[in-house]
């Protein structure tokens, strides 16, 4: 029996904290099932439960949901997506992926609509999670800690949202070659670079803060809005060759250079 069921100018506008109206709708993304979809479970008791996230993977079908219960954290693996599920983790500060140095933890290829959700996320090689095309995936509320290179990286596909994640002691984050991200409301610290983005990302109300160089360094036409980017040993923002950034309500705090 199953333990439990659970975006040639820019705008400089420097003035208070905004909303961003209309993103909450995009993050909360609904748990309603279909009639032919499925929950599975991982780490908990009785029939029906599976000893791996990955082996839980191997089970499920479009539109499926993967709960990962704690009683087994950590959990040794990496793992590969390639279908639209929701994997759901019991307790973000105790539902734990341990790669082990793997060179990549999370790897969602070629699919949409993966939300992962409720994880600690920790000791990568390389990447702790890579997006490769894929498109309206939702990564929210997890801590990803512990990376040679990226928390987070977004290749191709678009219209993905990062969300409500604590992302500490990595090097940097990345989008890259990718339309239409949201990043949003998430904490970034002791990191070396925060984040690079490319054209048309949207940046909200993001804590970026103890950077190495740069907190961010966006691209032609991202949309950088009510985020606090304090204490980076650079520039809170270096524009470079960037066009079309719309900067507003942004705050400063003990950066080298706020904008350059």
């Amino acid at each position: 029996m199953t333990k439990k069921f659970m975006t040639v100018g820019i705008v400089l506008l420097f003035i208070g904290t905004c909303i961003i109206p209309g993103i909450a709708q995009k993050i909360e993304k609904s748990y309603e099932q279909s009639s032919e979809s499925n929950w599975l479970y991982v780490g908990g008791t009785g029939p029906g439960n599976y000893s791996t996230i990955q082996a839980a993977i191997y089970a499920s079908k479009d539109g499926d949901t993967i709960f990962v219960f704690d009683d087994k954290s950590p959990y040794v693996e990496s793992i590969v997506i390639d279908k639209s599920i929701q994997l759901l983790g019991e307790n973000k500060k105790t539902t734990v992926i341990n790669g082990n140095s793997a060179s990549i933890i999370v790897q969602i290829l070629n699919c949409s609509d993966v939300t992962i959700q409720g994880f600690t996320i920790r000791n990568a090689h390389k990447t702790l999670i890579l997006l490769d095309s894929c498109i309206n995936c939702l990564i929210t509320d997890n801590i990803l800690r512990g990376s040679g290179q990226c928390g987070f990286s977004v290749t191709y596909g678009g219209n993905n949202t990062i969300a409500n994640n604590t992302i500490i002691c990595v090097s940097l984050n990345t989008i890259w070659r990718s339309q239409g991200n949201i990043v949003i409301g998430n904490s970034i610290s002791f990191v070396f670079q925060g984040l690079c983005a490319c054209s048309g990302t949207k940046i909200y109300s993001n804590k970026i803060r103890f950077i190495g160089l740069n907190g961010l360094e966006p691209s032609g036409f991202c949309d950088i809005r009510g985020n606090t980017i304090a204490f980076c040993r650079l520039h809170g923002i270096e524009i470079g060759g960037g066009t079309n950034i719309t900067l507003q309500f942004n705050t400063f705090i003990g950066n080298t250079n706020a904008i350059l």
